[in-house]
């Protein structure tokens, strides 16, 4: 992504710029930083091996929508027609809202994960991890309306999720 980026023109004064020290200029007053640390972060926690880490490196990738959210408003500022404008933002609130979905059902799945979980009751486990993400994929789309899950919540933790998910898909 570093490299990406840095190899990216940028708008200066309403102009494209693909000048390099400009870019990498732009860079390194934005995200440069924020970015370096999340590559060192990754590789700590690649070599550390400690799951808890995980959740840390998921917040900050978590961090880096608020990036594309900018990258994407102004891309919107450039469009020059009402009708593109408005599929522009359709697609672009198909795609948040997919990546809410996407959080949620890993989020799902790992509350399900703890002894006792909807996972193991499931069986859902002893599967490749390609069926355990679309299973939990597929309940966040049912929580949100869209279809009827035999997947049922037991655990406390996983009512209180299902709540939330719940009155998530009702706003």
């Amino acid at each position: 992504d570093i490299l990406v980026t840095l190899r990216t023109a940028v708008f200066s004064n309403g102009n494209l710029d693909f000048r390099q020290r400009n870019i990498f200029r732009r860079y390194a007053e934005g995200w440069l930083l924020f970015d370096l640390i999340y590559v060192i972060f990754g590789w700590v926690i690649i070599a550390a091996e400690q799951p808890f880490l995980r959740l840390l490196q998921i917040a900050l990738r978590l961090l880096r929508l608020v990036r594309l959210n900018r990258v994407l408003g102004q891309i919107e500022g450039h469009l020059m027609s009402d009708v593109l404008v408005a599929k522009f933002n359709i697609s672009t609130l198909s795609v948040q809202i997919l990546l809410i979905l996407h959080a949620m059902g890993c989020a799902w799945y790992f509350v399900g994960s703890a002894e006792g979980g909807w996972v193991t009751r499931s069986g859902v486990d002893t599967g490749p991890m390609v069926h355990r993400y679309v299973t939990s994929l597929y309940w966040m789309f049912c929580q949100m309306g869209f279809g009827l899950s035999e997947i049922v919540a037991a655990t406390e933790l996983e009512v209180l999720f299902g709540l939330t998910a719940s009155i998530a898909g009702l706003a």
